[in-house]
């Protein structure tokens, strides 16, 4: 059985933009939401796969309609 998320997509993505930004560090980010920075550290993971998989989708629908 999988667990449920207790954060929307919007809550990570608002943790992981700060660290991304550059505007904080990862552990004080960890400290400030009660979180582990492998937590952080995973969550930032999924979001880069996600968004090259969606970078390789487009270069794919870009070929296909040329």
């Amino acid at each position: 059985m999988s667990k449920r998320s207790r954060y929307s997509p919007e809550e990570k993505y608002q943790v992981i933009s700060e660290v991304m930004d550059g505007h904080y560090s990862l552990n004080s980010v960890a400290k400030r939401y009660s979180l582990s920075w492998a937590m952080i550290k995973e969550w930032i993971h999924k979001y880069d796969d996600e968004i090259e998989g969606l970078k390789k989708l487009q270069r794919g629908i870009g070929k296909i309609m040329s």
